[in-house]
């Protein structure tokens, strides 16, 4: 009879069972966190775009020879460690701001499972990618609401400058603005760079796959990408002005939004991945020092691990929403509760820790609109000229200014026929600047804000008393409401 090895087991279960096993596993804990965050990726077009994405990366994997796949299942170190680090994710960044902690440990996980299918050279070549890629994505919406609409708005200049040449004089750059939203009311008003963003993640995934070095060829191969990415989407609002205004048939337009923006984007990655061919091969990679397999019992600790942090609470709980409601403003003031438009609700989709605010109001010297949102995250607001010009309307002067110990942003507006201000508050102050708003969130300071922006009806200047008076105003009932949330 013979004997019973342990390591023979061992090593069957490491090279043949246990990675099968574990990603199964892993998947079927984490699935609840994978469709949320989906689900957070954007509207309709922005999924679109993501499941092209990564369905013509397993294309290009499908592609290969066989023997070039590197399929080569197994455990190795690089692979082990960063599963434990996904792992201790959760312990680690228990008091970490925003979905930091929960994006590296469902990034790492994917490709630390990934490690344990692949050859180590092959997942070593796209090992910095992803830790870049890891750290970009909580950033990312973020990043598409402040520079998105800047671009958006040099498209809509471009597209009027096309349009001239096909006699649709009539229409400007802001009126081309008014009409995209219409149309792809499904998006975001502030939102932008989509297609940039999803191509660029393209790119990188395709240099991995088809072993290409990153040098200046490399670099023009990225111009080349993002150039046709940007042209594919002129085009786009080109030809959606065409038909929705040339040829006065919205309903046309509507129904080509997707199809338009899913044409474009396939044409420029398969440009790109076309340009990527000339970039220069890895060579032929040297041999990696031969490490010892990890052992099994670090491996097997990984599910214990993965169990063990579904029942932890982050050391700061989310805290509890402002409850914005019982916010009356002056009694002296007449307000009536206004609807958040569709791109609105969109944007403020419910989030634990976060309330909208949206009131039509009237004082004796002014009426305007006022809109409160409260939240525990910066992705839940934003810098609000950026939606005031997405939404049509021209800005025409913004200017800092400061009110009895009050930081906040003056704004002029349609020519002088509306005025704006707004500001970021928390418990302990006021900023007019988003990313100092951000970075408040990032050092652990000052859990709650409150996103204040209002527009006035006609031509107003922030020296005049009534308007210091309604800002002033403003802030001290945000303050009471906090002061009514803070713990007794």
């Amino acid at each position: 009879m013979k004997q019973f090895k342990l390591g023979q087991l061992s090593h069957r279960l490491d090279r043949r069972v246990l990675p099968f096993l574990l990603t199964g596993f892993w998947l079927l804990l984490h699935a609840g966190s994978l469709l949320e965050g989906a689900a957070s990726l954007g509207s309709r077009l922005s999924l679109i775009l993501w499941l092209l994405a990564g369905l013509a990366l397993v294309g290009l994997g499908i592609g290969r020879k066989l023997e070039q796949i590197d399929w080569d299942p197994g455990w190795r170190w690089g692979p082990i460690l960063l599963l434990l680090a996904s792992a201790l994710m959760p312990v680690v960044g228990r008091s970490w701001p925003g979905s930091l902690a929960e994006s590296l440990e469902l990034s790492w996980g994917i490709y630390g499972l990934l490690g344990g299918l692949i050859s180590g050279s092959l997942w070593r070549r796209g090992l910095p990618f992803v830790l870049l890629l890891s750290g970009l994505i909580p950033f990312g919406t973020t990043l598409g609401t402040g520079l998105g609409f800047p671009a958006r708005l040099l498209t809509a200049q471009v597209v009027e400058q096309l349009l001239r040449g096909t006699g649709l004089t009539a229409i400007s750059s802001h009126d081309i603005i008014l009409l995209e939203n219409g149309i792809a009311h499904v998006d975001l008003p502030c939102s932008g760079l989509k297609g940039l963003w999803v191509g660029g993640c393209f790119l990188l995934g395709a240099t991995w796959l088809e072993r290409r070095s990153i040098g200046w060829r490399w670099l023009g191969v990225a111009v080349v990408t993002f150039a046709a990415l940007v042209v594919a989407n002129i085009l786009r609002v080109w030809a959606l002005v065409v038909v929705g205004y040339g040829l006065g048939q919205p309903w046309l337009a509507e129904m080509l939004h997707v199809p338009l923006g899913v044409l474009g984007f396939v044409a420029a990655c398969g440009l790109s991945w076309v340009a990527l061919q000339s970039a220069s091969s890895h060579q032929s990679a040297t041999v990696a020092p031969a490490f010892p397999s990890p052992p099994l019992f670090l491996i097997l600790l990984l599910p214990l691990l993965w169990l063990g942090s579904l029942g932890l609470a982050p050391v700061h709980p989310m805290p509890v929403a402002l409850n914005l409601q019982t916010w009356q403003g002056s009694p002296e003031w007449v307000t009536e509760a206004l609807e958040l438009t569709p791109a609105e609700r969109d944007f403020f989709r419910p989030e634990v820790g976060t309330t909208v605010l949206k009131q039509q109001f009237e004082t004796p010297d002014l009426k305007g609109s006022l809109l409160l949102v409260g939240s525990s995250t910066w992705r839940q607001q934003h810098a609000p000229e950026l939606c005031w010009a997405a939404h049509g309307l021209r800005v025409d002067q913004m200017t800092a200014v400061q009110w009895r110990g009050l930081q906040a942003r003056w704004l002029s507006l349609e020519q002088g026929s509306l005025s704006g201000f707004y500001w970021f508050q928390s418990a302990q102050g006021s900023t007019d600047n988003l990313l100092s708003r951000m970075g408040a969130e990032l050092r652990g300071e000052d859990p709650q804000w409150v996103l204040v922006s209002a527009l006035i009806e006609g031509s107003h200047a922030p020296d005049q008393p009534e308007v210091q008076a309604l800002a002033k105003q403003i802030q001290t009932q945000v303050q009471s409401v906090f002061a009514a949330d803070s713990p007794s």
